[in-house]
Formats: C-alpha cells, structure tokens, sequence
C-alpha cells in the first residue's frame, strides 16, 4: 500500500505534508488489515524502511540531505535492538510478502538503496553490533565501475559486499544497473526506466530486457547468485519494465513512499525514507505495535509515520 511516490521533494517535507493532507496525496486511504473475526487473526505488519549513505560530517563521500550520521544510525539501532523487534532477512520478507511466513508480531525490513561505501564503513559495524538484519540494493554497473578502481570509488565493491553477506546479517539484492539515470524527453528530465523520446516500444523492451539481463550476470559473477528483489530507481516503474523484470526473475520490488508492507502485493511495496532531522522511527514502530495489538483496523498509516522532525 503506498502513495504516488514523489521524485523531487525531500521525503521528510512530504512525510510532514502526509499528517495534514492525507486525501490529496492518494485519494483513499491507506489502512491496517483490519481486525479478525471469526477468521484467524491479520498477519502482522511490516515497516520497511530506506537509508542512503551513512557518514560523519565531513565525510567527503556524502549524498546530500539523504546522509545520516552514524551516531543518528546507531541510536535507531540501538531502539530498535532494545525492543526486540525483528528485523527480516531478504528471504523471510519475500516469503512474508508471498503470504508464506508470518511473524510473531510487527517486524521491520531494514534497506539501504544505491550500494554507498559508507554503509560498509560505517553501517555495517554497527549493524553487527546490534545483531541486526538488513538488505543492500546496488546499482550493478556502479559497483563494477568500483570495483575496477574508477571513478565511482563512492560505490561499494563486490568484495566489500561479499565480506557482508559472509556476516549472515547482510543481504544484497538489486537497484538496476544501467536504468539508474536520467534521460531528456520533450527538453525535461526523466528517469531511464521510463520510454525514451521517440523510442519504439519493441526497442524500450529491448533496452530494459538487456539491463535487466547485465544485472542478473554481474550479481551470478561476483555474488554466485541471482536477484529477486528490485529497487525501481527513483521509485519509477511502468507496467512493461516490471513484466520485463518478472521475466528475469524478480519476485518483488520497492519504490520510496509513505506506507507499510503487507502478504499479497509483491509490486511497489513503499519503503518509508530516513533522512537527517527524522525522529519518527520509534515512533512510527510504536504506533504501529500498539495498534496491531489493539486491532485498530481502521487507523491511518499517516498516524503511524506521524511524528515531529528535528535536527539529530
């Protein structure tokens, strides 16, 4: 359940605009499955949510308003571990999404989009700290570039990603590989997922199908297996790009946008954004604890990411 995402304002703006102006961002409500009656109880739900970069001021290799201190990070996790809360591995939130696992109670998926150097740097050690689970989506053609010694030394390389996923607490699945970029059309800006000007519709197949297939081969080279989770680059998607990619083999994809997870919808599942300055992660969990344990089936989800934002 997610609203349109939004491409260019930063999501702490929208996420406050949410709290006073739910209809206009996406007409009908988003809402907790309701409380059971008769039937068994509603499967819990899960937040998902997104980090970019993870870096201390000064860091020379930040990403704009999306960087958050490892301080900042470090205390979310801290909350996080201190309440117990499970965090889901890639294959436990695939199997959740296709209504084949259930947790005990409210879980999290824990993302980090773009495949930053900071993550491993700082992140991880912190991650392993606390014993917690969470998902790298890489941009393939970044992480080569990387790992050939170019110019894109910002990106994590294969043997970085490797170490990771060697941990047990860190999966890695995919954000594109060429798709991720912008392209002119009719003198605007528009993300390459979507048709070029004046691309024919069987050379805009052609196209996703060949990054789609670049992508499945540098995650077989280097990581030994394919993905099965996909990060639509700035959360755009048209309806042929996610045939295409069901084509080679993935089962679910993300966009960033306000909402929470749950069993059945595999496509565009919303990944709430955490930026620098946003205070609502216990909040939002503890909210949403609390009304699945209620069973509150008619509470907005702009109640559950509500919340006062300040500098961390």
């Amino acid at each position: 359940m997610a609203f349109p995402a939004w491409r260019s304002a930063p999501v702490v703006l929208a996420l406050s605009l949410a709290l006073t102006a739910a209809p206009a961002l996406g007409g009908s409500r988003p809402v907790l499955p309701a409380a059971a009656g008769a039937g068994p109880p509603p499967p819990p739900p899960v937040l998902v949510y997104v980090w970019h970069q993870v870096a201390p001021p000064g860091w020379p290799l930040t990403h704009g308003w999306e960087t958050v201190t490892p301080a900042h990070f470090a205390r979310d996790c801290a909350w996080i571990a201190s309440h117990h809360l499970a965090t889901l591995t890639a294959k436990e939130f695939l199997r959740y999404l296709e209504g084949r696992y259930r947790p005990s109670g409210p879980a999290l998926y824990l993302t980090f989009d773009n495949g930053l150097e900071g993550v491993y740097r700082f992140a991880f050690p912190i991650l392993e700290r606390y014993r917690l689970h969470a998902t790298l989506f890489v941009i393939a053609h970044r992480t080569l570039k990387s790992h050939a010694g170019g110019r894109d030394r910002a990106y994590l390389t294969w043997p970085q990603l490797r170490a990771m996923l060697r941990s047990g607490l860190v999966d890695v699945q995919a954000e594109a590989s060429g798709l991720h970029g912008w392209q002119r059309v009719l003198g605007q800006p528009e993300p390459l997922v979507d048709p070029g000007a004046g691309e024919t519709l069987a050379r805009y197949r052609d196209r996703l199908a060949s990054d789609f297939a670049a992508q499945r081969r540098a995650f077989l080279t280097h990581l030994g297996y394919a993905p099965t989770l996909l990060v639509w680059p700035f959360s755009a998607r048209t309806p042929l790009a996610a045939a295409v990619a069901r084509r080679y083999g993935i089962r679910a994809s993300f966009l960033v946008g306000v909402g929470f997870a749950v069993p059945g919808e595999t496509d565009a599942v919303p990944r709430n954004s955490v930026s620098q300055g946003w205070e609502n992660l216990p909040l939002s969990v503890l909210r949403l604890e609390r009304v699945w344990r209620t069973g509150d089936g008619g509470v907005s989800v702009h109640y559950l990411l509500g919340g006062r934002a300040r500098g961390r």
